[in-house]
């Protein structure tokens, strides 16, 4: 895993980590996560960047693993009875909205 620092015009706009999953304000240069065959897999944020790498490496694995649990959630989210609500009930909420 490699990191480049990028300067660009960035100030103001939120980020995603890759390492954390934390949202977090952009300064002036953003740093980027390449694999060694130079694939950009996302974006650091300062939080994570100043743990070094054995600190990059472990709050990465943490966030793997919060993935896996919340995919297993969904997979077994998918497998239950949707049930949408009527129409009705769609035009009835639009209506207080809009009223």
């Amino acid at each position: 895993m490699k990191i480049r620092f990028h300067q660009e015009p960035t100030k103001g706009r939120q980020n995603k980590c890759l390492i954390c999953g934390c949202l977090y304000n952009l300064k002036t240069a953003r740093a980027s996560v390449y694999s060694d065959q130079g694939i950009e897999y996302g974006d650091i944020c300062p939080d994570c960047l100043a743990l070094g790498a054995q600190g990059i490496k472990s709050r990465l694995q943490t966030n793997i693993q919060r993935l896996r649990e919340f995919a297993d959630e969904l997979e077994s989210l998918s497998s239950e009875q949707v049930h949408l609500p009527e129409l009705e009930a769609e035009f009835s909420v639009y209506r207080r909205m809009t009223s």
